[in-house]
């Protein structure tokens, strides 16, 4: 199982993931793909000692694909 993860500097690259993430990992032989994330880099603060911080809109979906992962690993 995989869960595709990808950040850009604009929305323009939204596609990314659907477009060229997901083939090159079926070719890989991923046989379950959860729905990524996508974000978009102003979503991600790094501080002075380079610790990261995400915008709640941005930890929500990614807590979101996670439990949907976590999900398919226990129905496995």
């Amino acid at each position: 199982m995989v869960l595709p993860l990808a950040i850009g500097g604009t929305i323009a690259h939204l596609l990314a993931i659907d477009y060229a993430f997901k083939p090159v990992l079926s070719a890989l032989g991923a046989t379950n793909i959860v729905a990524g994330v996508y974000a978009v880099d102003s979503q991600v603060q790094r501080d002075e000692l380079h610790q990261f911080t995400l915008g709640d809109e941005l930890r929500e979906r990614l807590e979101k694909s996670a439990a949907q992962l976590m999900h398919e690993v226990h129905r496995g």
